[in-house]
């Protein structure tokens, strides 16, 4: 590994990103069993759930919360082994003196260090509102909730695609401008 300095003081990426994925992956797989076996159990016993629900919507049941676990965990994985990484480092220069910024200011420091959480305020909103739409359309005699979920997937994917690039390219510009704004952080 290169000891040069970067933004997070020694450039360790590379195993930040390794620590990241693995932390993920294992401690997001009790979400991913209980889910798939959840999803199988119902498809196995209730014909309910098994003619209400198609391929498409079931694979999405077994499998979003395995990736949101997955998601969450490698985050909080990032977070510590950055913590952990500034905890060697000399931080004789840092300050939290932060009061006293003007409201644009904390709220554009909130933003940049909380890019994540501001994501998804926008996004699940977004999947809400298009399930929702999709839900009060007139429907035909062979309709199945799976529909709505389909439509909400690929319609929601395009918003959440669009919303990624629009909000971290907005951590990017507040970056560029000085952020985080006030004194040094604490943690960056």
């Amino acid at each position: 590994m290169s000891t040069e300095k970067s933004q997070f003081g020694d450039d360790r990426s590379a195993e930040i990103t390794w620590i990241a994925v693995t932390n993920g992956i294992w401690r997001s797989l009790p979400v991913g069993i209980a889910s798939c076996s959840a999803v199988w159990y119902a498809n196995r016993t209730s014909p309910g759930f098994r003619n209400f629900l198609g391929p498409s919507g079931k694979t999405a049941l077994a499998i979003t919360p395995w990736m949101i676990a997955w998601s969450f965990f490698s985050e909080t994985g990032v977070g510590a082994a950055l913590e952990k990484n500034l905890s060697e480092q000399d931080r004789s220069y840092v300050t939290t003196d932060r009061d006293d910024l003007p409201l644009k200011f904390k709220v554009a420091n909130f933003f940049y260090e909380n890019t994540l959480a501001a994501y998804f305020c926008v996004v699940l909103p977004m999947y809400g509102a298009i399930l929702g739409h999709e839900l009060s359309k007139p429907r035909f005699p062979g309709w199945q909730f799976s529909h709505a979920v389909i439509h909400t997937r690929v319609i929601g994917q395009a918003c959440a695609v669009g919303s990624l690039i629009a909000i971290f390219g907005g951590r990017e510009v507040l970056k560029k401008n000085g952020a985080p704004f006030g004194k040094k952080p604490a943690l960056y």
